[in-house]
């Protein structure tokens, strides 16, 4: 799957992979909150992490892993200024 952000309206779109390299959108998701800067998938790949710049904020989205697709109603949030760029460590 592949994921982009989209800033001017604040969401999250999800596309397949198909065999030939082209895409196909999966679905357009509200990322919960505003200027989706940096997004990540944590390692259990149940979650999308997103970096909401102006909302002051990284939000946790779950995600389908079969499907790629973003479950927008069960979330949770933490709040952090400016947030603009999120790591993992193992």
């Amino acid at each position: 799957y592949l994921y982009e952000s989209n800033r001017g309206h604040d969401s999250i779109t999800c596309f397949s992979i198909n065999s030939d390299g082209t895409l196909k959108t999966i679905g357009n998701y509200d990322c919960g909150g505003k200027f989706p800067r940096c997004f990540i998938i944590e390692p259990s790949e149940e979650a999308l992490l997103i970096a909401n710049q102006f909302s002051d904020e990284v939000r946790a989205v779950k995600r389908n892993k079969e499907t790629g697709a973003l479950i927008a109603e069960s979330v949770d949030s933490i709040s952090i200024k400016n947030t603009t760029c999120i790591t993992i460590q193992e």
